[in-house]
């Protein structure tokens, strides 16, 4: 109202990012809740990949693709359905090995009036937690996974921990 458009595009685009974020970042349980139907579940999978890739979360904020896509390969392991399974975590491990550090919160092309808001965190933009320690919890989460315990003999369930553990 005042013709703050500059700050105006700001607030905006800080809403859109918590709305996205808490969006996607709700999809895991509700996938989870979703293991009862096979394709309610493949669609909502669907569904929510699109999402991630039109607003290029691996990149914005890997941290929720990585949910998404661990929730994913726990679903298809229930199903039986391992490549699918492996599909994801090769995934998740991409995302683990490439995109991931240095962690930092930050905007992108779509969301360039935010990186002001962040600077504003008392945390600032980094994560407080050790790099090392997020690696390990990281790996950890494919390899006590009960659910992942019938694909530990597979070679690319091993390729995939061993790109993890080396990166």
């Amino acid at each position: 109202m005042i013709g703050n458009v500059q700050k105006a595009k700001a607030v905006l685009q800080i809403s859109i990012y918590q709305h996205l974020l808490s969006f996607v970042g709700t999809f895991p349980s509700y996938m989870m809740l979703s293991t009862d139907n096979e394709d309610r579940f493949e669609e909502n999978l669907k569904r929510i990949i699109l999402i991630i890739e039109v607003f290029e979360i691996n990149k914005l904020h890997p941290n929720v693709s990585l949910q998404i896509y661990f929730a994913a390969a726990q679903g298809y392991t229930m199903f039986g359905k391992d490549e699918k399974a492996l599909d994801m975590l090769d995934k998740y491990c991409n995302i683990c090995t490439t995109n991931f550090f240095p962690y930092s919160l930050h905007g992108d092309e779509f969301f360039d009036s935010i990186n002001e808001w962040f600077n504003e965190f008392d945390l600032g933009t980094r994560s407080p937690r050790d790099e090392k320690l997020i690696k390990e919890s990281m790996i950890q989460s494919i390899t006590v996974n009960p659910v992942f315990v019938s694909l530990a003999e597979d070679a690319r369930y091993k390729v995939i921990l061993e790109t993890m553990k080396s990166k």
